[in-house]
């Protein structure tokens, strides 16, 4: 499908060949386009991340577009697989800012697709995280100690604070978002044992405290003044 890949074109045609000066300022541009087609919607909003000198950040919009193209080469294989040349499928991408602090900026990206046959739209959730006191993305697993099994902790954490909803013992966290307070963590929807359930958990950071990377950004959270 000769459209999809002009629309990833025009996505990476946007961005300036620089790369950043990282610093704690950074600002948020909300940007959209969407595009109509005979058997398919792409409806899209997202971040365009601006450093301090107003110039683009290379390597998180990069980041930010790779979600973007993922997205939309997904879509279009369900789509390419349809016959029916009459259906519908769409697909829409926003974002939420979890947070935006002087430590670290945390991005919430949520991906809505449907295809014929289906019930309901399916929704997944995915989140950038980025330090910006070293310029590098933040895994979840640079926040704690080395060696820890800290899914586990934080699994158990979660489950002491619901009781009906609980979250699978071997569920893999991949989301999450980092704020001044503590971990938000952003659970799959399509593992929950029910629709009732929050997909988002905070944990705050005295209840990690014991468990946090001296060197990480949640350490440095946990022991602000």
């Amino acid at each position: 499908m000769l459209r999809f890949g002009f629309v990833v074109l025009l996505l990476l045609q946007s961005m300036p060949f620089r790369y950043s000066d990282f610093s704690n300022e950074i600002s948020i541009v909300r940007k959209s386009f969407n595009k109509n087609y005979h058997t398919y919607q792409l409806n899209f909003t997202y971040p365009e991340l601006i450093d301090r000198q107003n110039q683009k950040h290379i390597e998180l919009n990069l980041e930010v577009q790779g979600y973007m193209v993922e997205a939309i080469s997904v879509f279009q294989e369900k789509v390419d697989m349809i016959n029916n040349k009459n259906s519908f499928s769409y697909l829409n991408f926003d974002y939420n800012v979890c947070s935006n602090i002087e430590e670290a900026l945390s991005l919430k990206f949520i991906k809505r697709s449907y295809h014929p046959g289906m019930n309901q739209a399916l929704e997944l959730n995915r989140t950038l995280n980025f330090d910006k006191r070293s310029g590098k993305i933040i895994h979840l697993s640079d926040l704690f100690l080395p060696n820890l099994d800290y899914e586990r902790k934080i699994i158990e954490i979660i489950n002491k604070k619901f009781s009906t909803c609980k979250v699978p013992s071997k569920m893999r966290l991949t989301s999450f978002c980092i704020k001044e307070g503590g971990l938000v963590i952003v659970l799959n929807k399509q593992v929950l044992p029910d629709d009732f359930c929050s997909d988002e958990v905070e944990i705050t950071w005295r209840e990690l405290q014991e468990m946090l990377n001296p060197e990480s950004v949640a350490y440095l959270l946990a022991n602000k003044r």
